[in-house]
């Protein structure tokens, strides 16, 4: 009636609004039509430009850390404005309400606090493929707006206009990353076709991944990654990731360092404020003294603020509920490789109770991690006949006298063969094309050792096969005869 009698649209909100002001000032306890219908705005804005997917890769009470991560980096999602309709997340659900844990239904990412305020970050967290639906086929159906196998069935919907924000946490190795049920997910084979349908599909106006992995520089660093992508990883191509904050009342280790480093600004910082570039400065001062975080792709985008990336309204950005800290807990925190987190566990139960049966868990330990040395020695002996030497020496970053592992190779090496064996790991990108084809050849092993030997989901079994990658650095190995002895020894 109002369109026919020529009224324009303006004339029609300004009526709307001002209907909205004069109920406001009618209801003293009521937050107001206007403010009410602003907020629904902002959330509808959200809601068509914001897009997250979370993936906890790992299994096990013995891995909390990682679910942990990935359902605080929801909360803060679900603060900053973005509904759960556009927030994707992988899981195994698992932990919340295991036997060893002694809060079930709750899910920390800091030391508890006898008496404190301690944030459960597993509330409200969507269930949209956990378990067996967690998976790498799954991950990538997901990712290129296909329809995935079980699960809630929410895919990424995302259109040119909106920002996608990736998060993974977990274990992997070179050019794979781990998934809570089934294979593991590849950069070729899984990550790559997902770049190229985000951009072919003009899927995203800003891209940003951020992956908590061993290795997970390897992920990247051939990736032919498009514009308005950016990439942190919380290390190189051949190093290894820690686990932060073991805690006494959990038994376990409540985050991994590299998303503490980063999670904390994001939460409790001011939005408008704190940029992508805060965020990986943070990581890496929280993380450089045990691994060196690397950064990929189209580092502009770092520039932009959590307001901006997001498109938080102040509405919006008040933090979660106020966590306890311990400074001094924080300050004598155990940080731990990934790979060495099964024993560190086993051996801090075993401190605490001194049982018998906590220490046959810590020998049980001992006994399957000489198992898989022993395993991985007699592939490289298979492939290099005499390598054992080397294998005993610490890969080193520097290649002169004090780098055992360069003393030893020249005994018997070349500068150039002992280099590739000994020096330049700790990089985020390998040093020539010779590393590259090193990168390949070790793919192929990790692959065949997985799959034929890794029925268990232990933590050491990606981490082991970090020999591979000395092997495939060595000119003249010996790729048929190592694959052999994978297959006859599992």
């Amino acid at each position: 009636m109002l369109f026919r009698s020529g009224m324009n649209r303006f004339a029609v909100v300004a009526l709307a609004l001002a209907a909205a002001f004069a109920v406001s000032c009618r209801a003293d306890n009521d937050v107001g039509l206007l403010e009410r219908s602003l907020a629904q705005q902002d959330a509808e804005t959200n809601a068509q430009h914001t897009w997250v997917v979370l993936v906890a890769g790992s299994t096990g009470y013995s891995n909390y850390r990682h679910q942990a991560s990935v359902c605080h980096a929801y909360q803060v999602a679900h603060k900053f404005g973005v509904p759960d309709e556009r927030i994707i997340v992988f899981m195994a659900d698992d932990i919340a309400y295991s036997s060893s844990n002694p809060f079930p239904g709750a899910v920390y990412n800091y030391f508890y606090i006898k008496g404190g305020v301690n944030v459960n970050v597993y509330t409200g967290v969507p269930h949209d493929y956990t378990g067996e639906n967690a998976t790498a086929d799954n991950l990538v159906a997901v990712m290129t707006g296909n329809k995935p196998q079980g699960g809630s069935g929410k895919v990424l919907a995302s259109k040119a206009t909106d920002n996608v924000f990736f998060y993974y946490d977990d274990h992997g190795n070179t050019d794979i990353i781990a998934m809570p049920h089934g294979r593991v997910f590849y950069a070729v084979k899984d990550l790559k076709p997902i770049l190229d349908t985000l951009s072919e599909k003009k899927m995203f106006k800003n891209l940003v991944m951020f992956v908590q992995a061993c290795y997970s520089g390897s992920m990247f660093y051939r990736q032919d990654l498009p514009k308005n992508v950016y990439v942190a990883t919380s290390a190189p191509t051949d190093d290894s990731a820690y686990a932060c904050w073991y805690d006494s009342t959990l038994h376990t280790f409540v985050t991994s360092c590299w998303p503490r480093g980063w999670l904390r600004p994001m939460d409790e910082e001011s939005p408008a404020k704190v940029t992508f570039e805060q965020l990986f400065a943070d990581a890496w001062e929280f993380t450089s003294n045990s691994t060196e975080p690397c950064q990929y792709g189209d580092v502009d985008v770092k520039a932009l603020t959590m307001k901006e990336f997001f498109g938080i309204s102040n509405r919006f950005s008040a933090p979660l509920a106020a966590q306890t800290r311990n400074v001094a807990l924080e300050r004598n925190a155990l940080n731990v490789p990934q790979q060495d987190v099964p024993l560190a566990l086993a051996r801090l139960r075993y401190q605490q109770t001194g049982s018998q049966e906590d220490a046959a868990a810590v020998r049980r330990e001992i006994l399957f991690r000489d198992h898989i040395d022993s395993i991985v020695r007699n592939v490289a002996e298979a492939a290099i006949p005499g390598y054992g030497a080397l294998l005993n020496t610490r890969v080193c970053t520097k290649c002169d006298a004090s780098c055992d592992c360069f003393n030893t190779c020249m005994k018997s090496g070349t500068a150039d063969t002992c280099k590739r064996h000994c020096c330049g790991y700790a990089s985020c990108y390998p040093r020539s094309t010779a590393d590259e084809d090193a990168l390949d050849c070790a793919s192929t092993l990790v692959d065949a050792f997985l799959s034929s030997c890794g029925q268990s989901h232990h933590d050491y079994l990606v981490s082991a096969t970090k020999t591979f990658h000395r092997i495939c650095r060595t000119p003249g190995y010996n790729m048929a005869a190592a694959l052999e002895a994978i297959r006859r020894q599992c």
